[in-house]
């Protein structure tokens, strides 16, 4: 089971995923699906994806975040991902996921940067 806390920062929203494991093909689908549908309905927000609460993740969760991230692109938005763990972080390494993710370990100063690139493109 997993559950979503949102948090909107002016343009970003901040998907804070609580779930000590994302794992289940069929929770993961739900998860992937409900950001996709947030974000269907918001044209030029940006997200934050919030993992520091999220023990394990299946690799099945790689192929929701690529399509939630091709959503906010669609939206003219940007994503990025934060508070991966160390063996979580090591899938996105070894599949090459980490260079077309922008990811940080730290969240606050993730949103900061984040926050100041997406104010200052305007």
């Amino acid at each position: 089971m997993f559950n979503i806390e949102y948090k909107k920062y002016g343009p970003i929203v901040v998907a804070i995923v609580y779930s000590n494991q994302v794992v289940d093909s069929t929770l993961v689908q739900d998860f992937g699906d409900e950001i996709v549908k947030f974000f269907e309905d918001r044209p030029h927000s940006h997200l934050l994806l919030n993992f520091s609460k999220v023990d394990f993740m299946s690799s099945a969760m790689l192929t929701e975040l690529l399509r939630i991230n091709d959503t906010v692109r669609r939206q003219r938005g940007s994503m990025r991902i934060c508070g991966l763990r160390k063996q979580m972080r090591e899938i996105f390494t070894i599949t090459k996921l980490d260079n077309m993710f922008h990811i940080e370990d730290d969240c606050k100063a993730c949103l900061k940067t984040f926050h100041g690139e997406v104010t200052n493109a305007k």
